[in-house]
C-alpha cells in the first residue's frame, strides 16, 4: 500500500512485481521483472531472434542462440509453449527449438536460459503458422475451385486423392455452384 514500495533482495534473481492502482472507481495493474545480480554472478539473458515465416505441416526453427551469460558460463535452454494447439519436439532443451504446427493458428513460446545459478526472465515468440496452398484445378489460384471462380472449362475436381476439405472450401464451392444455377435458369 505504499507509494514507493523498496525491498532488499538476498539472492541473485529475477524478482516479479505487480503493482495495482485504484482511485476506488477505477484500478490498473501492471507488472515488472526485476534482475538482481549478485557480485558472484549475473543472470543470464535469453534472446530471440525474429520469428520465421511457417506453415502448417513444416517443420519451424525458433533460434535462441543469441542468448548469453554476462559471466561467460554455458547456458541451459529451456523452452515453453505457452499458447497454440499442442506440439511435440525433442529439442526443447537447445538453443535452437524446432517442431512442427499440425494446424494454421498462432503458436506462442518462451525461452528461459539458466547458467547453473540463475534463470533468465523469458523472452516471448510468436509463430503465425499459414495453411499451406492447396493445388488448384484448371483456372483457378490459391486453392480455390474453378467452379468458384466462374472460368475453367472442364470440371472441377473437389477433395483431390481423397483428400478432405475444409468446410469453409466446401461452402464456396457450394455458394459456386448454386450461382451458377440461378445464372443459367432462362429469364
Amino acid at each position: 500500500t505504499a507509494a514507493r514500495p523498496s525491498f532488499t533482495p538476498l539472492v541473485s534473481r529475477v524478482y516479479g512485481f505487480e503493482l495495482t492502482v485504484s482511485d476506488g472507481r477505477l484500478e490498473a495493474t501492471t507488472s515488472i521483472d526485476i534482475v538482481v545480480d549478485s557480485p558472484f554472478n549475473s543472470v543470464p539473458r535469453a534472446s530471440l531472434a525474429v520469428a520465421p515465416a511457417a506453415l502448417a505441416g513444416s517443420a519451424v526453427t525458433l533460434d535462441g542462440g543469441r542468448s548469453a551469460d554476462p559471466d561467460g558460463g554455458a547456458l541451459l535452454y529451456r523452452w515453453v509453449q505457452t499458447g497454440g494447439v499442442p506440439v511435440t519436439s525433442t529439442s526443447a532443451r537447445v538453443a535452437r527449438f524446432s517442431f512442427v504446427p499440425p494446424v494454421a493458428g498462432l503458436y506462442r513460446f518462451r525461452l528461459f536460459v539458466d547458467d547453473g545459478r540463475d534463470r533468465s526472465t523469458p523472452q516471448e515468440v510468436t509463430v503465425n503458422a499459414a495453411a499451406p496452398a492447396t493445388p488448384g484445378g484448371s483456372g483457378s489460384t490459391g486453392g480455390t475451385p474453378a467452379a468458384a471462380g466462374g472460368g475453367g472449362g472442364g470440371g472441377c475436381a473437389l477433395g483431390e486423392g481423397g483428400g478432405a476439405l475444409e468446410p469453409s472450401v466446401l461452402l464456396a464451392a457450394l455458394l459456386a455452384w448454386l450461382l451458377a444455377l440461378r445464372c443459367r435458369r432462362p429469364a
